[in-house]
C-alpha cells in the first residue's frame, strides 16, 4: 500500500499529491505550475474555468479538497524507504537495491 501522502516528480518539479479511497489525488496548482510554467497557477486555473463553461460547472464534483502533509520533506527517510519499495515492487533484488541507493548517496 502506498504511503498516505508524497511528492511526485515530473521534470524535476514536485507535485503534491494524497492516496484516497485506492487511487492518487494530485493538486491542481502544482499541476498547472509544471506544465504552464505560469507565475501565477491560481489565476491560469480561474481563466480556464471561465472559458471552459462545462468544466466550471462540475468544478465541486471534480475537484475535491484533501488535506496534504509533505512528510518526505521533514524525514528524508520516508523517501528513500518509498524508493526502495518501488523497486521491489518493480521486481529488483535487495541487492541491486542496495548498490542504488549507496550510488544516490554518494
Amino acid at each position: 500500500m502506498p504511503q498516505t501522502n508524497e511528492l511526485a516528480v515530473f521534470q524535476g518539479k514536485q507535485i503534491r499529491r494524497v492516496w484516497h479511497n485506492n487511487q492518487w489525488h494530485f493538486v491542481i496548482l502544482d499541476i498547472i505550475r509544471v506544465l504552464t510554467d505560469s507565475p501565477n497557477p491560481s489565476d491560469y486555473l480561474k481563466k480556464i474555468r471561465k472559458r471552459d463553461e462545462s468544466l466550471n460547472e462540475g468544478w465541486g464534483q471534480i475537484v475535491i479538497p484533501l488535506r496534504l502533509r509533505v512528510q518526505e520533506i521533514e524525514n528524508p527517510e520516508i523517501a528513500m524507504q518509498r524508493m526502495r519499495e518501488i523497486y521491489k515492487s518493480k521486481g529488483y533484488s535487495d541487492e541491486w537495491i542496495e548498490k542504488r541507493t549507496r550510488g544516490i548517496a554518494i
